[in-house]
C-alpha cells in the first residue's frame, strides 16, 4: 500500500470517527448536531462552497439506508420461519427515526474527509 494510499485511508477513517480529517482532533461540534466551523486545532475550515453540504445529507441517507437493511435483514434471520409483520416492523422503525438523527453528525464529518480526499487527489 503507498503512503497516499495509507495517508487518504486515514482521512477517511478520521472522518468515519467523527473527528477532524485533516488532524484527528475531537470536540468539533458545537452542540450535538451544529458542526463548528474550523476545526479547533488546526483551524482546518470546514464550510466549502455553496452546496457543499448536500454531499453530507446524501451520506446521511446512505448511511441510514444501509443500516435499515442490516435490520430487516438480521429481523428475518431471527423470526424465520414465522414470520410476523410487527416484530419486524418494530426495530425497522425505530432504526428508520433515530439513525437519521443520530448518523447526521458523522455523515458530516465523513463528507468532509471524502471531499479533502477528492481535492487533494485533483
Amino acid at each position: 500500500m503507498s503512503d497516499a494510499t495509507k495517508s487518504n485511508l486515514l482521512i477517511i477513517l478520521r472522518g468515519a470517527v467523527g473527528s477532524c480529517p485533516s488532524c484527528g482532533a475531537r470536540k468539533l461540534f458545537g452542540s450535538r448536531m451544529r458542526l463548528s466551523g474550523k476545526c479547533p486545532s488546526c483551524e482546518m475550515d470546514f464550510d466549502g462552497p455553496p452546496g457543499h453540504w448536500v454531499g453530507s445529507v446524501g451520506m446521511n441517507t446512505i448511511l441510514c439506508v444501509i443500516l435499515l437493511l442490516l435490520t430487516i435483514v438480521v429481523s428475518t434471520l431471527l423470526l424465520w420461519p414465522n414470520l410476523k409483520v410487527i416484530p419486524m416492523l418494530l426495530p425497522a422503525l425505530i432504526v428508520g427515526f433515530v439513525s437519521p438523527i443520530f448518523l447526521y453528525p458523522i455523515s458530516q464529518t465523513l463528507w468532509t474527509a471524502i471531499d479533502l480526499v477528492i481535492r487533494k487527489e485533483k
